[in-house]
């Protein structure tokens, strides 16, 4: 049991009536002991009501929000082999589905980035507004005076097996490689 849920489960063990035996009590618990177990039971229905009557409002994806934030908040204090174990997925599913980016880790970054001095590398200056669309669009050369394009480029040889000896540079996929010719 993880510290932070002790005193919030000893107050519920106050309020509960004598003999109770469960914190989820009443026909909840007969109802998941059927075969469709818990998706008998509406919790998320019931959940959104007990939200509501708090005075906040209900969020989407109730139950997979919180698995995700309590997720995330482990994921911070704990090795990510350890936390999945005690969550019952896997690190890629953690990472797909569970995992957030927290608005402190953008602040922590930020700190960071202003403590080592970095410099920004967005452009300080946007590109001008489009002109209207009644208007036709002027007809630009290529800036060869600039140095911009290469207008002396050749043919490029063809070095795929000098430099990796004929083995290409993925893996081999069982097919024959392609007889390239080369100027080796």
């Amino acid at each position: 049991m993880f510290p932070e849920l002790k005193p919030i489960l000893a107050e519920v063990f106050e309020l509960a009536p004598e003999g109770a035996k469960y914190v989820v009590g009443g026909n909840y618990r007969e109802r998941s002991l059927t075969a469709k177990g818990w998706r008998n039971c509406n919790l998320r229905t019931q959940f959104k009501r007990l939200i509501q009557r708090a005075g906040l409002t209900p969020w989407p994806r109730l139950f997979r929000a919180m698995r995700a934030s309590r997720e995330t908040e482990l994921a911070k204090d704990h090795p990510i082999h350890v936390v999945v174990g005690w969550m019952g997925n896997t690190v890629s599913i953690a990472m797909r589905h569970y995992l957030l980016i927290t608005d402190a880790d953008f602040d922590r970054a930020t700190q960071i980035a202003a403590e080592s001095g970095a410099v920004a590398l967005q452009k300080p200056v946007q590109q001008p507004h489009a002109p209207s669309r009644t208007k036709s669009h002027e007809k630009q050369q290529a800036p060869t005076e600039q140095g911009l394009v290469l207008t002396n480029a050749t043919e490029c040889d063809i070095v795929h097996k000098c430099l990796t000896e004929g083995k290409g540079f993925e893996p081999s996929t069982g097919f024959p490689a392609p007889d390239f010719e080369s100027s080796c």
